[in-house]
């Protein structure tokens, strides 16, 4: 099967050239400023040569910002900090070896956005003190804080739907229902992507409660209903066989709340045994939710100030975690993989690549 060219930023009219020329700039733009702001506390925590490194990355940063302006060509990596740089190598030297220049704007456009990302990561790994920097931390915070009514909305639907205690025997047609409200609660948090908005407020302002339900004639496939049965005939509400969901997690924030919001009634409402969330293993689309953005939300949800909604559906969560073995992984693999999929196309080895990882 023959594949359509990537999306590339040579075509002006395109997405990918809005990406290029406008968002990717103004992200890294924002990363100068955060490092620009925070340096003297970085310096007082860590000494002078934290600071040296802060300039080192403020560079880094601006020089990236002109390459992408400019079209300038795309280079290896050099890091070694995390072991994906050996694909992301082999993957670009492919390219050059069949004489194709790498560049911003004439090359795809999923890789080059990819390829921005790792190589934010690679001017914090090359320092000995801001390895552990997220740069995006804040954005993702303010982005919490801003959604807290919608998330109040969420989690106390949440609540008072699992403490209902319906049987999905005897109340599928109710259950099928809050299925799909949670299902679509979750598809809708991506709108909070701070990366699309190239870190811009994009908090959920709106009850999504309601908001599914506008934004309904906007889903374009929807197999919800196939879904749905799916797990209803694999009975684990009867305990007799392991089903075990993987959520691959996008964005921190709203996002992850709906995402958990939704592993929380599948668990309760035994429609699977168990959940493994699958987070990014280092700042990735700016929003995107690493292992460090995890703890942080619990913490939020179970601080002693919270609203007592949130500390009431943490305390479960972090039980459920336990009693049903929960479990969180870096998406390292996805990293990996991912590469390879932009670089041959394959998606079948993908998708298997994928299921290989349980």
């Amino acid at each position: 099967m023959a594949y359509p060219p990537s999306l590339s930023a040579k075509d002006e009219k395109s997405y990918a050239y809005e990406t290029i020329k406008d968002r990717l700039p103004l992200i890294v733009t924002r990363i100068v400023d955060f490092l620009a702001r925070h340096r003297g506390n970085i310096t007082k925590q860590y000494g002078d040569e934290a600071e040296n490194e802060c300039k080192a990355c403020i560079g880094a940063m601006d020089k990236l910002r002109y390459e992408i302006a400019r079209d300038k060509p795309i280079f290896l990596l050099s890091d070694n900090h995390t072991d994906d740089i050996s694909i992301w190598n082999e993957c670009l030297q492919k390219e050059m070896d069949q004489g194709k220049v790498i560049s911003w704007f004439q090359s795809s456009w999923l890789l080059v956005e990819c390829y921005m990302y790792r190589k934010i990561a690679e001017a914090f790994y090359l320092t000995k003190h801001l390895q552990h920097i997220d740069p995006f931390f804040e954005l993702k915070q303010n982005n919490f804080y801003l959604s807290a009514k919608a998330i109040d909305v969420v989690l106390s639907q949440l609540n008072a739907d699992i403490e209902q205690n319906l049987d999905v025997v005897n109340n599928k047609s109710i259950i099928e229902q809050q299925f799909y409200n949670y299902m679509e609660i979750s598809l809708w948090g991506n709108q909070c992507d701070l990366s699309l908005s190239a870190g811009a407020d994009s908090s959920q302002k709106h009850d999504p409660f309601h908001q599914i339900i506008e934004l309904k004639s906007h889903i374009l496939i929807n197999h919800q209903t196939s879904v749905f049965n799916y797990l209803y005939d694999l009975q684990a509400y009867l305990m007799n066989l392991d089903v075990c969901i993987d959520f691959v997690l996008d964005n921190a924030g709203f996002e992850l709340i709906t995402d958990l919001a939704l592993a929380d009634f599948l668990i309760s409402k035994r429609l699977c045994s168990r959940i493994i969330l699958y987070l990014k293993c280092f700042p990735w689309f700016v929003s995107d939710a690493t292992k460090n953005d995890f703890s942080w939300l619990l913490e939020q949800l179970g601080d002693s100030s919270a609203d007592p909604v949130w500390q009431k559906t943490v305390k479960r969560w972090q039980e459920l975690f336990r009693m049903v073995n929960g479990l969180y992984k870096h998406i390292d693999f996805l990293h990996y993989h991912m590469i390879i999929l932009i670089c041959d196309k394959s998606l079948p080895n993908f998708i298997q690549l994928c299921r290989n990882q349980n």
